[in-house]
């Protein structure tokens, strides 16, 4: 518990300095977006939240247990060694794909609505930023480590590397993308 106690007083605030974004398709995904004070071509670093994360308000996923996984890379001493553009999006429609004709939904192979989209802003994001799109990472606990499967598995050789913390259940295993450190 100290060591929980300390990152969140050390990480304090560090969530501010996200800017609130969304992307419109036939529906919206709120998403936020930390942009880095270094300059040239710079990684970025996709955090997928868990369920706790959910929703459609731009902050959930900024919370909970999301500031772990959020917070991590802005952390001042991190940022001087490793600068990145960190992501953070948030779906309300999960991150794998399902299928709700089944009760309880069943999950099944293919692309959720929430990695569509995220890889859509990520497409987008590497026309406005200048990402080194060799060094683009992907990472998520609980429901956001399954859509993290499912991230390297429908775009493979895309991601740079892959950490999954905690996954949920995910048809995926990551073969289709096997040379993507995970």
């Amino acid at each position: 518990m100290a060591l929980i106690e300390a990152f969140q007083k050390t990480s304090e605030g560090l969530q501010n300095q996200f800017e609130a974004r969304s992307y419109k398709r036939d529906w919206t995904m709120p998403y936020r977006l930390f942009r880095p004070q270094a300059s040239g071509k710079l990684p970025l670093i996709i955090y997928l939240h868990g369920s706790g994360g959910q929703g459609d308000d731009n902050e959930k996923e900024m919370g909970f247990s999301n500031i772990f996984g959020t917070r991590v890379w802005l952390l001042p001493g991190n940022q001087r060694r490793f600068p990145c553009y960190v992501l953070a999006p948030q779906t309300d429609r999960g991150w794998i794909h399902y299928d709700f004709s089944k009760r309880p939904a069943k999950v099944i192979p293919g692309e959720g609505e929430g990695v569509r989209a995220t890889l859509e802003i990520i497409d987008q994001l590497l026309h406005e930023f200048p990402i080194d799109n060799r060094r683009i990472y992907v990472t998520g606990q609980s429901m956001g480590g399954a859509g993290t499967w499912h991230m390297i598995a429908n775009r493979p050789r895309f991601f740079a590397g892959a950490a999954i913390c905690c996954g949920s259940v995910s048809p995926e295993d990551g073969t289709g993308s096997i040379e993507t450190p995970v």
